[in-house]
């Protein structure tokens, strides 16, 4: 039951922030999901790494790729995500050896991130080449080369299936990945 409420309690916090616009963010944080500690909701918010650097990236990733969840500020699916679903991902340990968690902020403006050739690239500019212009979107790439190994994830229907659909993704990425790395050896 829990569960399904928090989808219900998100999207009407959202609607309360955003009528009180004009709140200092101490009255923003008392809005947040109840049960939750501004504490926590903090941490969730945080969890994921930010995309700075995809040259630096590649070269950790090694055989992994990139889950990048595309974001931008106050959006409260995106914190969703990453409480419910992204940040219990990496605290667990499964994933280590699958992909790098990233987090990329768009709409922010002066957002600059290093591209895959070492160019500073406009983040918002960045996510357009992969139609992503609409928060949150998972993508999964190649973090050598930036090629697309599955489909991307817009937004989000329900935190019950949402696990299971990441998950599923999760699988095809690598599998594409293992494939990609096997046809160029």
């Amino acid at each position: 039951m829990k569960l399904r409420l928090l989808p219900l309690i998100t999207l009407l916090t959202g609607t309360m922030i955003s009528l009180l616009s004009w709140a200092q963010p101490a009255q923003k944080l008392a809005l947040s999901p109840i049960g939750q500690s501004t504490e926590a909701t903090a941490t969730a918010e945080n969890a994921l790494p930010e995309l700075l650097n995809l040259q630096q990236d590649a070269q950790i990733a090694g055989d992994r790729f990139a889950l990048i969840l595309v974001s931008q500020p106050d959006c409260q699916y995106c914190e969703l995500i990453t409480r419910e679903i992204l940040q219990p991902m990496q605290l667990s340990g499964k994933y280590d050896k699958k992909l790098l968690f990233r987090k990329l902020t768009i709409f922010d403006g002066s957002k600059t991130i290093i591209d895959f050739n070492g160019d500073p690239v406009d983040a918002t500019a960045f996510a357009s080449r992969y139609n992503s212009a609409f928060t949150p979107t998972l993508l999964f790439v190649d973090p050598n080369d930036g090629k697309v190994l599955t489909d991307k994830m817009v937004g989000i229907n329900t935190v019950d299936l949402y696990g299971f659909y990441v998950d599923r993704a999760v699988n095809k990425a690598r599998k594409a990945l293992r494939y990609k790395l096997l046809a160029s050896n």
